[in-house]
């Protein structure tokens, strides 16, 4: 299961396998206007890239089964 966030302008980052979606949820929710950048791990080799997301813009969140 990989998570799939979806941004305003419509791309789209898949992030790592061992996130799940109710947690990135909470995450997003949790720093929308504060204008902080929120950093998630994504599903590329190699493992550990970070990509840093404005909650603000973040359009949707979802599981890819």
């Amino acid at each position: 299961m990989t998570v799939v966030v979806t941004m305003h302008d419509g791309s789209a980052f898949m992030l790592s396998r061992n996130l799940w979606a109710e947690k990135v949820v909470e995450q997003i929710n949790a720093a929308r206007g504060l204008g902080k950048l929120i950093a998630l791990e994504t599903d590329r080799t190699p493992t550990g890239q970070m990509v840093h997301l404005d909650p603000d813009l973040v359009q949707s969140v979802r599981d890819d089964r």
